[in-house]
């Protein structure tokens, strides 16, 4: 009688155990195994899948960086190419990628991103678990488009295995002096999120950049009020230049404008990629009064793009506003 019972209880903590969900993973392990990954991939460089964003002369853009990537056979075919576009107005490399894919199916990315002008660079590393779900990424941009100096720019996020994202911390320092600053006004950048490694633009279908002007296009993102150093050298407040303060619109996602080109067949104007923000323009100043109570608030905007060609241009990309009205709530 006693054998059966205890036959019983053990049967009964088994199911119980069995049926017990799995342990979560903690913050902790991933690190741990995001930090390991990265050690294997950086002492296996040469193992890295290369991809880049290139311009080419005769051609006044390649497609946008969320899906013009081709693959580059080395390191040193790409160190060849990027040298090539320091020399060439016609040449650029607008995006680089290099992956690693480990043994037991983890992948670990770094992107990197500059304008041709280089008033900024954005580098973003991206970490896969086995299960192909994304675990960290952690973004750093510098950028001149501030107002008091370059800005450093340090943003961590951490997901779940169900690609939910558990927090994300930003840091913002002076590019200099690696002081932290409080309140710095720049051009921010978002850094594009691939829930799965599924999802990286390596294998995405292609998707057009939007028109240049006189073409319409429809915009939805936060209406945000910046201030930015002004003539004569367009550098920094805190050295004398006046402040300018514009309307920018952080784009719900990173959008690209497409090149254009003069009638000889030039590059007239570069293409733009990858741009999170843009600057608004109005016909007349009424408008920032007729429409101030939008700023901080999500709006549609309906309008035509061109690119920035001045001092007085804060955004690769500028919206001549034609409406300007609340996004419906989602």
């Amino acid at each position: 009688m006693w054998l059966s019972r205890l036959l019983a209880v053990l049967l009964v903590a088994l199911f119980a155990l069995s049926s017990r969900p799995a342990r979560a993973e903690t913050q902790p392990s991933v690190d741990r195994i995001c930090d390991a990954a990265w050690k294997r991939a950086r002492s296996s460089q040469d193992n890295a899948k290369i991809f880049a964003v290139i311009r080419t002369p005769g051609n006044p853009g390649t497609p946008d960086t969320s899906n013009g990537w081709h693959p580059v056979a080395s390191f040193e075919e790409l160190q060849a190419s990027v040298s090539k576009a320091a020399e060439s107005e016609e040449m650029a490399v607008y995006g680089q990628a290099f992956v690693w894919d480990l043994p037991g199916h983890s992948l670990v990315v770094t992107m990197f991103h500059t304008s041709s002008s280089g008033d900024w660079e954005h580098y973003v590393d991206y970490c896969f678990r086995a299960n192909g779900t994304l675990a960290t990424v952690e973004s750093t941009l510098t950028t001149f488009f501030a107002a008091k100096g370059p800005v450093l720019r340090i943003r961590k996020h951490r997901f779940d295995e169900k690609g939910r994202e558990l927090w994300v911390r930003t840091s913002v320092y002076d590019a200099k002096t690696r002081e932290p600053l409080k309140d710095a006004q720049f051009a921010d950048q978002d850094e594009d999120i691939f829930e799965a490694r599924a999802h990286l633009p390596f294998l995405g279908p292609p998707v057009p950049c939007l028109p240049r002007e006189p073409e319409p296009v429809v915009l939805s993102g936060l209406v945000e009020r910046m201030t930015f150093p002004g003539p004569p050298n367009y550098e920094s407040i805190a050295d004398g230049d006046p402040g300018e303060t514009f309307w920018l619109l952080k784009l719900d996602k990173p959008v690209c404008l497409e090149g254009s080109m003069d009638l000889s067949g030039e590059v007239d104007d570069e293409q733009r990629n990858g741009v999170s923000r843009v600057q608004l323009v109005f016909e007349d100043g009424k408008q920032y009064a007729k429409y101030r109570y939008l700023v901080g608030r999500r709006v549609r905007v309906r309008g035509t793009l061109f690119g920035s060609h001045t001092g007085h241009h804060h955004a690769p990309i500028l919206l001549h506003v034609g409406k300007l009205e609340p996004a419906r709530v989602r």
